[in-house]
């Protein structure tokens, strides 16, 4: 019941693609392409996680953050070529509140639900906690600067910040792979245990890498579709905000 319950869904997939290629309603090829995204989000996941799972704990979870926001990443760099920066924006915050907010809360009450007590390595969340102030100050410095430069009538200086900003935080991320993989490596896998799964449960290489490659096609079709279609569903349904309408075929 539950697989004759999923067909709908999976059957958003080939008519986002078909509208997106026949250049069908933009309205319904948004709509569409919103609910398509879910089973292919889903099937990158899985995919995701049979690979990390034959990788280790170390290098899989770091191949399963990577992949884990594929969807969104695709969605952001369809978007900034479509000069939609306010999409990119609301699809990033939206994405830190979730991951922070609503998966960590649920980890938490569910962990506690079945465990009296919780264990983690401790290094590893000062690392991540440390890494992710440095994000969020990214973010408030370029706009922080952008508000001064306007004032001070020097535009001109937003853009070599925010270049400068990206490469700080590119720094930031191997500096924080080296600490993972190589200085801190044995410490940092002292107290992680890969998840159990069952033998029939596990896939092959070949199959979890097709599932990954088909499915990131297919998420870069619907992510396409959904980036050109925002702009007419938001005037459809009276959104209003810079770039929603900016986005032409």
């Amino acid at each position: 019941m539950k697989r004759i319950a999923k067909w709908p869904v999976y059957a958003t997939i080939p008519a986002a693609v078909a509208l997106e290629l026949l250049h069908g309603n933009l309205v319904w090829q948004f709509v569409i392409s919103c609910v398509a995204v879910l089973p292919l989000a889903a099937w990158i996941g899985m995919s995701t996680e049979q690979l990390a799972h034959r990788m280790g704990p170390t290098y899989g979870a770091l191949f399963n953050a990577t992949f884990g926001n594929f969807a969104e990443m695709i969605i952001a760099i369809f978007a900034i070529r479509a000069g939609l920066s306010d999409v990119v924006r609301a699809s990033f915050a939206g994405s830190i509140v979730g991951n922070i907010l609503f998966v960590a809360g649920l980890s938490m009450v569910v962990g506690g639900m079945r465990h009296e007590t919780l264990k983690f390595n401790a290094l590893a969340a000062e690392s991540q906690a440390v890494q992710m102030l440095l994000a969020v100050a990214a973010m408030l410095v370029p706009a922080l600067f952008f508000r001064s430069a306007i004032t001070a009538h020097r535009p001109a200086l937003i853009h070599p910040v925010s270049i400068g900003t990206a490469i700080i935080l590119l720094i930031t991320y191997i500096c924080g792979l080296l600490f993972s993989f190589k200085t801190h490596r044995t410490k940092l896998q002292a107290m992680v245990e890969p998840p159990a799964m069952e033998e029939d449960e596990v896939w092959s290489m070949r199959k979890a890498l097709a599932l990954l490659a088909v499915a990131s096609v297919l998420m870069g079709f619907v992510a396409e579709g959904l980036v050109h279609a925002v702009g007419e569903a938001g005037r459809a349904w009276g959104i209003r905000g810079r770039g929603i309408g900016a986005c032409r075929r």
